[in-house]
């Protein structure tokens, strides 16, 4: 029965640890941003890796359920000083909240930006914003100039921004995370 019992979880330790290596997503970051409702699972996550990859985990047993899919986790927002994570299923601009002991967590995608919605960066501005295509465009303007990690983007109008900014809700912007 021991033996049984081990071979069952070296079983699951190993099941776990192939679906935690097939997990290369790559995440960017908000902090401050927050979002009511809309919530998938709540896990306890010590780090925003452990809070990300239960993300990642949580997507990969969802496809493989029988039935109607669940919703699919899009987001994650780690509170730190209570080592809680909350997995996303959408970001309404409706549900945008400022929340300064959280930080907002989305997948990185060079090829299709995830706008963050309900929020906009103020008073770390590079130049008067331009026009761009699209969101990539929007994404790879701030990837070749000095100093931005984020931009502001509504209907075709981007904004770049650098580090030292300030985050303030706006249900008609997004902003787009860049990932160095």
């Amino acid at each position: 029965m021991q033996s049984m019992i081990m071979n069952a979880l070296s079983f699951l330790i190993f099941s776990t640890l192939a679906i935690l290596a097939a997990c290369k997503t790559t995440w960017v970051s908000l902090p401050g941003a927050d979002y009511s409702g809309t919530d998938v699972l709540i896990v306890t996550a010590e780090t925003p890796a452990s809070c990300t990859t239960a993300c990642d985990t949580y997507n990969q047993n969802a496809s493989k359920h029988k039935g109607s899919p669940p919703p699919s986790c899009v987001a994650v927002i780690h509170v730190p000083s209570t080592n809680t994570c909350v997995l996303k299923s959408a970001l309404p601009a409706k549900r945008a909240k400022l929340n300064p002991k959280a930080i907002l967590y989305v997948p990185y995608s060079k090829a299709d930006p995830n706008l963050i919605p309900g929020f906009r960066i103020t008073g770390s501005e590079i130049g008067s914003g331009i026009r761009v295509a699209n969101t990539s465009d929007c994404q790879e303007a701030c990837r070749a100039a000095k100093k931005c990690v984020a931009t502001n983007y509504m209907n075709k109008w981007c904004q770049l921004s650098s580090a030292k900014a300030t985050l303030g809700k706006n249900p008609q912007f997004n902003v787009i995370a860049v990932q160095g």
